[in-house]
């Protein structure tokens, strides 16, 4: 743990160093004073963005040594590219206050700030074909910065890969309540299949897969209840395949309806769901 703490604490001494020597060490020319800029706005955001992190951490009682020396790691990356955006001229440091913002924005919400510019470098570079796009984190409910930082320590770099992680195993990990995880994965697992359709959904009340299997089988029971509860299930039955059109006629008719007993069909044989709705009701 110690040895953490130190190596966390060399990137910041090394800032704190360079600016207050940067006259003897560095000539001083604008492209070069764009960079320390550059550097000591995004080094500002990443120390802010780091005192939270080791807040939480301690907290929650997961303070460790990997997670110090890893937290040095990307604040030394992110200082290093304020730097050289600094020197690149990207923003206009001298140019109204919105181009320090970025900086300072690149340091203090860094998930956010690598995600605009992988995407940036993608478009430019190799543009990613329609529906192959990574799914964006907002569409998950109830999810924060600092909670997907955390997935992505563990490898869980989009909602695609957090719509198949092990429930146990991402609590354990994590030490995020049980219940959470589950509500997590179950979101990832149907905006996998409704992509950017969750938001139409979730008018409906339908935010997760175990949510669209529930309304899929009220919509195509055909068993016979009692008579005593015909009218009541026939009531519950009818509200699901409304439902079900509702939904439909918000986007494209008939044919996303036909879509949407697909994937409820396709959610009702998976065992993935069968142990999310496990947990949800406390019957595993």
């Amino acid at each position: 743990m110690l040895l953490g703490a130190l190596v966390l604490a060399l990137p910041f001494l090394g800032l704190a160093l360079l600016l207050t020597t940067e006259q003897r060490l560095l000539p001083i020319n604008p492209i070069n004073k764009d960079g320390l800029l550059g550097l000591a706005l995004a080094g500002s955001g990443v120390y802010a963005y780091t005192i939270g992190l080791l807040i939480l951490r301690i907290w929650a009682g997961t303070l460790s040594t990997g997670f110090l020396l890893t937290t040095a790691i990307r604040s030394f990356l992110l200082m290093m590219m304020g730097y050289a955006l600094g020197l690149m001229g990207v923003f206009q440091l001298r140019k109204g206050i919105l181009a320090p913002f970025l900086y300072f924005g690149l340091g203090l919400f860094p998930a956010l700030g690598l995600e605009i510019l992988h995407r940036r470098f993608r478009q430019v570079f190799a543009p990613e074909p329609p529906g192959a796009e990574y799914l964006k984190w907002e569409y998950l409910d109830g999810v924060t910065n600092f909670d997907i930082e955390r997935l992505k320590t563990l490898g869980i770099f989009n909602i695609q890969q957090l719509a198949r992680v092990e429930p146990g195993w991402l609590s354990l990990c994590t030490h995020y309540p049980l219940a959470r995880v589950v509500d997590w994965i179950d979101q990832a697992l149907l905006i996998t299949y409704l992509r950017e359709d969750i938001l139409s959904a979730r008018q409906f009340g339908i935010r997760s897969a175990t949510d669209l299997r529930m309304l899929y089988r009220e919509a195509t029971r055909s068993d016979l209840p009692d008579l005593n509860k015909l009218d009541e299930s026939e009531r519950s039955r009818r509200r699901a395949g409304q439902a079900f059109k509702d939904i439909a006629n918000m986007k494209r008719g008939k044919l996303f309806q036909e879509e949407l007993l697909s994937i409820g069909s396709s959610l009702n044989d998976d065992v993935l769901v069968d142990l999310l709705d496990c947990f949800h009701n406390r019957r595993c």
